[in-house]
C-alpha cells in the first residue's frame, strides 16, 4: 500500500494525506481513481 501511495503521488504530482490512505482507499480500481481525482483538484 504505501509503495501504491508514493507511485500516485509521484505519477499524478499530488499528495494523498495519511489519513486519506486506509486500505479501503486502495482496494479497488475505482477507490484509486477516486482518490487520485479527489487530489487533483
Amino acid at each position: 500500500m504505501v509503495s501504491l501511495k508514493a507511485f500516485l503521488e509521484k505519477k499524478h504530482d499530488i499528495r494523498i494525506p495519511d489519513e486519506d490512505a486506509t486500505p479501503d482507499t486502495f482496494d479497488t480500481v475505482n477507490s484509486i481513481v477516486q482518490i487520485v481525482e479527489k487530489h487533483r483538484s
